[in-house]
């Protein structure tokens, strides 16, 4: 591949574009303005991401507790970012992984919506200041190995060190998520309460039986 097109390929992977908090109304929505007001913003971005919001990604979202419970049928603004939060997350971490984080931030004596927003738009902030050095970054770790993306077998080699790397980085952000603590699952609350439960009706028994006992005495 010439230099130049190889380029212009990277350049255009990473151009990707976020909503961000300032772009979202301040008044609640319709699931359908809030699908639009995204993939209107995602025409700004490259072509190649895989950057859909779906109804169902939503629905889902909400039933697994990555949002907290909506009232009616309208989204107010902390909720559509914690949406945008999952969205950001989904193609690193698995739903069970985003929710282990979402559910730990949620649970924060100090936890406001106001501060998940400012959060959420300081780390897009980041994103978009970096994602402008990646281009240059490749080229330089190319460089620094002797490889030449116009010769056919450099390119291949080229292609795994880029795809082997980025794991680095999903391991480093799972690493990361577990020092957020593990929540239990629905079955696991279940079977707790099950035995809460029944011990507290062992519990009740035995002083039933041991008050009976000292009557007789």
């Amino acid at each position: 591949m010439e230099a130049q097109k190889f380029q212009e390929m990277i350049e255009s992977a990473v151009k990707d574009a976020d909503l961000v908090s300032t772009e979202i109304p301040s008044i609640d929505l319709y699931l359908e303005q809030i699908l639009s007001l995204v993939a209107d913003k995602n025409k700004e971005g490259s072509a190649t991401a895989d950057r859909t919001l779906t109804k169902n990604m939503i629905n889902n979202y909400s039933k697994d507790g990555l949002i907290t419970p909506v009232k009616g049928k309208k989204y107010s603004k902390e909720q559509i970012v914690q949406m945008l939060v999952v969205y950001s997350l989904k193609n690193t971490l698995s739903i069970d992984e985003i929710k282990r984080a979402m559910q730990a931030v949620y649970a924060k004596e100090d936890y406001s919506g106001q501060k998940l927003i400012e959060a959420y738009d300081h780390a897009m902030e980041i994103k978009q200041s970096q994602k402008h050095r990646c281009p240059e970054i490749v080229q330089e770790m190319l460089a620094a190995e002797g490889l030449d993306v116009q010769q056919g077998e450099d390119y291949f080699v080229a292609l795994l060190t880029v795809a082997s790397l980025s794991v680095y980085f999903r391991n480093i952000a799972k690493a990361m998520l577990e020092e957020y603590p593990q929540l239990e699952s629905d079955e696991e609350k279940r079977q707790r309460e099950k035995e809460e439960k029944r011990e507290r009706k062992a519990r009740k028994k035995a002083e039933s039986t041991e008050a009976a006992a000292k009557e007789q005495e």
